[in-house]
């Protein structure tokens, strides 16, 4: 989890093997976003985007890809193989690898 948490918050950006990791968000303000950091990082809204906002204008990090709903998610992830994103456990398919459940 405490790489998850890096991860979604732009403190790491390398992948275990050692690429560049894609970052698939939901859009701003989505619920499933919301609940994700709640979980997962511990911030609210305001204190990823704020985060996310600081690393890409200091050029530390590139901002997530963001996409709509939860398919969106997989279909990006499924394609991009250094990509890794959230969904519900309702919207998995076999598209997609399960790397931690919250």
């Amino acid at each position: 989890q405490a790489d998850v948490q890096k991860l979604f918050l732009g403190k790491s950006t390398k992948l275990s093997n050692g690429a560049n990791a894609r970052i698939v968000e939901l859009t701003d303000g989505a619920d499933g976003r919301v609940s994700f950091h709640a979980v997962a990082t511990g911030r609210s809204e305001a204190q990823v985007q704020s985060a996310w906002s600081r690393l890409v204008f200091t050029g530390k990090a590139e901002a997530p890809i963001q996409v709509t709903d939860y398919q969106a998610v997989i279909s990006t992830v499924a394609g991009n193989p250094n990509a890794i994103g959230y969904i519900d456990e309702s919207a998995l398919t076999s598209d997609v690898k399960v790397l931690l459940k919250l």
